[in-house]
């Protein structure tokens, strides 16, 4: 393919990525984390757009809600009620913690903006070139694309109900005051809360891809050990290795395999000479060999690309993502030790209020983690159609290929490490949610205490 013909593909597929993710695109825009111009379907950075604008301006905002907060934070604590100093220091805490995390979270984006976008092309590139073969085209999986698409539109539409939802009770049922000066604190506060999940619905849009990605090169490989598998007898062998480690079925990774263009001037025996059984065989299985190389190679080779995506990911969005879960975290805590305190005092309508930012972190908590497990999930499957690949028919080369990325998915599958800190996943989710109980469960010894 010409270097022409590569650069209206890439700019096809970039319209086709900024189509499916607009939704995410728009959530992680209206809160001010996304200063990119989308100009005619390409994603352009500009530090004085309207874009960088709009983020800058919201930043400040975020700095002036700190003024108004400490203005009428006393109107605040007399209007929740507030009994002691533990739920004065909750309350505080979150309502600071919101504030200078969105302004540093801003900086960071807005100081990273070319980073993002190298980034962004980087995978433009990998799709595209993924796109040239027609069995890895990601963009041929339709349903997955549209399934993707709806649930960032469904993020962004669960956000602004429950927004609404809060201020409007907040308003109707006293929750507020008949005060100009405290009902915009309110709403600036609500909104940083809410919307900051906005960010979470766009960061989340890449590892999805990578799980697509993984699974059309699994899909490649497994219709290839059965095309390659029906025309052999390699059956047999396949059953003799049975369910037995990969390692088992192919070459020790210590055994010095010469090199292949010294091998055919040696006297060697037949099963030891990979070139001389080529000779043996037709000139059709000689060119079907070739192309069982060939595609096996492209396949590992796209396995590579899509887990090099993945790092930079982990470096792009790493403290995105760790700066955001902690949030999260801290904002499960506080509002189920506020929940606990209106359940004590009967005051329902409160309570309702209390659980929406509950109910939508902890959504959002366990979708993040189900997708990089699920991408995870996705990579390590690999692994299964690998023992089926028809490694008589494989030369060295490729055999010690496919020996080497068993051995990485079985001692380090593809993960999305943020800033090399942690490794997001369930079972950092689980530890969370235990950490949680605990720290809740002393909050309440506080407040009783207190009382």
């Amino acid at each position: 393919m010409t270097s022409k013909s590569f650069d209206k593909r890439f700019e096809e597929i970039e319209r086709k990525l900024l189509h499916i993710g607009k939704w995410g695109i728009l959530a992680s825009r209206i809160v001010g984390y996304f200063p990119y111009t989308v100009s005619n379907d390409k994603l352009i950075w500009r530090p004085f757009s309207a874009a960088t604008f709009s983020t800058v301006t919201l930043s400040i905002g975020a700095m002036f809600w700190i003024y108004m907060y400490s203005i009428v934070v006393s109107q605040i604590r007399k209007k929740l009620q507030f009994v002691g100093t533990t739920e004065h220091f909750a309350q505080t805490l979150i309502s600071y913690s919101f504030t200078f995390i969105s302004v540093i979270l801003t900086i960071r984006i807005l100081s990273n903006g070319k980073k993002f976008l190298e980034f962004w092309q980087s995978n433009v590139s990998m799709l595209t070139n993924f796109s040239m073969i027609q069995c890895l085209d990601i963009f041929t999986e339709d349903a997955d694309l549209k399934k993707l698409r709806r649930r960032m539109a469904k993020t962004l539409c669960a956000i602004i109900v429950l927004f609404l939802s809060h201020n409007l009770l907040g308003s109707k049922f006293g929750v507020t005051a008949n005060n100009v000066g405290f009902m915009f604190v309110f709403l600036y506060w609500t909104y940083r809360i809410y919307f900051n999940v906005g960010l979470s619905c766009w960061s989340n849009y890449f590892p999805q891809l990578y799980g697509i990605c993984f699974r059309k090169i699994r899909h490649k490989l497994n219709q290839i050990a059965k095309e390659f598998n029906s025309q052999s007898d390699f059956g047999s062998a396949k059953n003799n290795c049975g369910r037995r480690h990969l390692s088992e079925c192919v070459l020790p990774v210590e055994i010095d395999i010469p090199d292949m263009s010294k091998m055919l001037n040696l006297s060697v025996p037949l099963s030891e000479n990979p070139k001389a059984l080529i000779k043996i065989l037709t000139q059709s299985e000689v060119n079907t060999s070739s192309d069982l190389n060939e595609m096996v190679n492209i396949c590992i080779d796209s396995y590579y690309n899509v887990c090099e995506q993945i790092k930079k990911y982990s470096t792009v969005f790493g403290m995105h993502l760790a700066i955001n879960t902690w949030l999260e975290i801290m904002t499960i805590l506080i509002f189920s030790y506020f929940s606990f305190l209106w359940i004590r005092e009967q005051s329902y309508v409160k309570l309702v209020v209390s659980t929406y930012p509950i109910i939508l972190f902890s959504i959002d908590l366990y979708f993040t983690a189900s997708v990089a497990e699920s991408m995870k999930f996705e990579a390590q499957e690999t692994q299964n159609v690998l023992r089926l690949l028809p490694f008589k028919r494989l030369s060295v080369s490729t055999t010690k290929k496919v020996h080497a990325l068993a051995h990485k998915l079985t001692l380090r599958p593809p993960s999305i490490d943020p800033g090399n800190y942690f490794t997001f996943n369930r079972s950092m989710l689980t530890s969370i949610l235990s950490a949680l109980v605990m720290n809740l469960i002393v909050l309440v010894q506080f407040e009783n205490s207190e009382a």
